[in-house]
């Protein structure tokens, strides 16, 4: 029965009215109550591979920058959204100061091309916004641990929905200067921080990762734990620390596990200097029995066929190894993940947060478009035959991820939006005319019962309201 594979899509065609500034029809505008935004270009050189839900840091210190005079004096009213300008990203504030001109905010990017540059767009100016951030969602679920070691209180705070808080133990020196923002300096005599144990650190693949940073003069003899999880007993013991001596080539990085004895690997070609901030990273990618060691976003070393740690209960120590392995120097941006991260994303990380105004170029502050084509891209699940019914008439069943474009009165294609959770849809134009809204029909599926996601819309246009001059 032809009919029943059949996807019969409307379109409901509405214009509306807003605030402006001409020309600004490049996205969908997120809400008219946010009077500012900024598209964020993330350049292709980032990286060497695509990359997904990629927390990006955003990092902004020009002080002619509009966000520091628009935005709330918290930050609050600061959200993010894909290149559509209307899909909201999750993301984290670490610090907004728009008394010394600083924005570093983490935004969870759905997709990070090596191909193409990526745009979002950074929306802020509305007063009476409530916090838009979403710390925990700015995470992937792979993470188990994000601290950034910035704050100065009694805890250092996990920023992943596992609550892997830490303590500051025996004086650690917080707010130290970081690599990122705020970090913890450590003494080499007794201080660390102390992660209660939680079975989210009990992992076997995992990504440990840390940017460390070791005054002159270096230590001189053995090892200092950057962070360690477990003792010499313990079946799920894992590490990254710094070995003066000790190990089999002195002055290295170290990334070590325990299963039946110490397997460890160095960081063999590089020697550590003293006064430098280097981006430490331990891989063991349990289903390939393979350990990586990367410095600074290069593969340093390749160990196959290695024997994998045992998940058990430890707490876990930042700037402590085992028993007396002091850290010497400052830790700053401590991650673990539960699974081997790609090269491409390490590199990526090494990157962004080395150097994020070299990836990023923020454009100039838009306003919102004077002129909206607003309306609903839906489908008339009763559809039995004959001229299109209207939204209204038919009770359509809004479509979201329909992809709509928008054309003007000479044929030429000026934009593009994806519909929301209810089929909705809103183009900017700069002034009144005639204009033509076109559905991509392959990106609208249907809502039956038994569609498989394949079948193809066969469409009609019906217009319920058209209005504006």
């Amino acid at each position: 029965m032809r009919l029943k594979r059949i996807l019969w899509i409307f379109a409901a065609l509405l214009v509306g009215f807003g605030t402006f500034l001409a020309g600004t029809a490049d996205a969908a505008w997120y809400n008219p109550a946010w009077p500012y935004r900024q598209k964020i270009t993330i350049l292709s050189s980032l990286t060497t591979g695509t990359l997904t839900n990629f927390p990006y840091l955003v990092k902004i210190t020009d002080p002619t920058n509009p966000v520091f005079a628009s935005a709330q004096g918290s930050g609050n009213d600061i959200l993010f959204t894909a290149a559509d300008g209307s899909t909201k990203l999750n993301h984290e504030i670490e610090r907004f100061d728009p008394t010394n001109k600083v924005l570093l905010a983490w935004v969870q990017v759905p997709s990070i091309s090596s191909a193409v540059n990526t745009d979002i767009y950074m929306y802020y100016g509305n007063g009476s916004a409530s916090n838009q951030q979403n710390v925990n969602g700015t995470w992937d679920s792979d993470f188990v641990m994000v601290n950034h070691l910035h704050e100065t209180g009694a805890t250092q705070r996990d920023s992943t929905a596992n609550n892997n808080t830490g303590t500051p133990q025996n004086g650690v020196t917080q707010g130290a200067t970081g690599k990122i923002d705020g970090a913890d300096s450590f003494d080499m005599v007794d201080d660390y921080v102390s992660v209660p144990d939680s079975t989210s650190l009990r992992v076997v693949s995992m990504t440990l990762e840390a940017w460390v940073y070791i005054p002159a003069p270096l230590p001189s003899t053995g090892f200092h734990g950057i962070m360690n999880h477990g003792d010499g007993s313990s079946s799920n013991w894992y590490q990254l620390s710094y070995a003066a001596t000790g190990g089999d080539v002195d002055n290295r990085f170290h990334f070590r596990w325990l299963n039946s004895g110490v397997r460890r690997t160095e960081f063999v070609n590089t020697p550590v200097s003293p006064d430098t901030w280097y981006y430490v990273v331990g891989v063991l990618d349990a289903g390939a029995t393979t350990a990586y060691t990367y410095l600074n976003g290069s593969l340093d070393t390749t160990v196959p066929s290695v024997d994998l740690p045992t998940a058990s209960a430890s707490t876990l120590d930042i700037g402590r190894a085992l028993g007396g392995e002091y850290f010497k120097g400052t830790i700053d941006e401590v991650r673990i993940s539960r699974i081997a991260r790609s090269a491409a994303w390490i590199g990526a990380s090494f990157r962004n947060q080395n150097a994020p105004d070299t990836y990023t170029s923020p454009g100039p502050q838009e306003t919102p478009p004077s002129l909206w084509i607003r309306g609903r891209v839906f489908e008339d699940k009763n559809y039995g035959g004959g001229a299109g019914r209207s939204l209204s008439a038919s009770s359509g069943i809004g479509r979201p991820g329909a992809v709509v474009e928008l054309y003007n009165a000479s044929g030429t294609f000026l934009d593009t939006a994806t519909t929301d959770a209810q089929g909705d849809y809103a183009l900017g134009i700069s002034s009144a005319g005639t204009y033509t809204v076109r559905v991509v029909n392959s990106t609208v599926r249907s809502s039956r019962t038994g569609s498989n996601g394949t079948e193809l819309g066969v469409q009609t246009f019906r217009t319920d309201a058209s209005s504006g001059t």
